[in-house]
């Protein structure tokens, strides 16, 4: 990766980290909390047309928890799953599918944590109830915000078709 690859990487992550953070604590009274509806998770769908979304969402969401005054637990557990999730994205052959990923590693992740550190614990009848509303949450952000976000992207800047990996797009001026 010559040079002005790399500052462009590194400031198209950035740009993501700040939505993501932004959009987060902007919406913070449904974005934290004991019922999280993270309307920014629809970000996540950007790493599945770009490599750069993937350190931007992780570093995002770790600033947005720690802005939000997360408990350590959900600071770095909520970070290391937006980041699983936008990995996976990334890697994945179908927009669609990819939108799986972080319903998945969110609710199977920071579920649990919510529920132990801001709800108190409880039965396994009400950590299950919990992650289905979570991952009802997480699966409107992704597929109502994040499926129409990267449809625009990918049209606004001509992808052809997402690489996964490390490598330039593909674009093409006919779509």
């Amino acid at each position: 990766m010559n040079t002005s690859n790399k500052i462009r990487f590194v400031a198209l992550s950035a740009i993501i980290a700040a939505l993501y953070a932004t959009v987060t604590t902007l919406l913070a009274p449904i974005s934290f909390g004991a019922f999280q509806f993270r309307l920014s998770e629809g970000l996540s769908l950007l790493a599945y047309l770009m490599p750069e979304a993937i350190p931007g969402l992780a570093i995002g969401c770790l600033l947005a928890n720690i802005l939000g005054g997360g408990v350590l637990a959900d600071v770095i557990v909520g970070s290391l799953a937006t980041l699983l999730a936008a990995y996976f994205c990334n890697r994945s052959k179908s927009l669609l599918i990819s939108g799986i990923y972080p319903v998945i590693f969110n609710t199977l992740m920071v579920a649990p944590v919510i529920v132990y550190y801001y709800m108190g614990g409880g039965d396994a009848l009400a950590y299950a109830g919990y992650m289905g509303i979570f991952a009802l949450c997480e699966a409107v952000s992704v597929y109502a915000v994040g499926v129409p976000l990267a449809m625009g992207v990918k049209r606004a800047l001509k992808i052809k078709k997402p690489l996964a990996g490390w490598k330039k797009y593909n674009r093409s001026e006919s779509e």
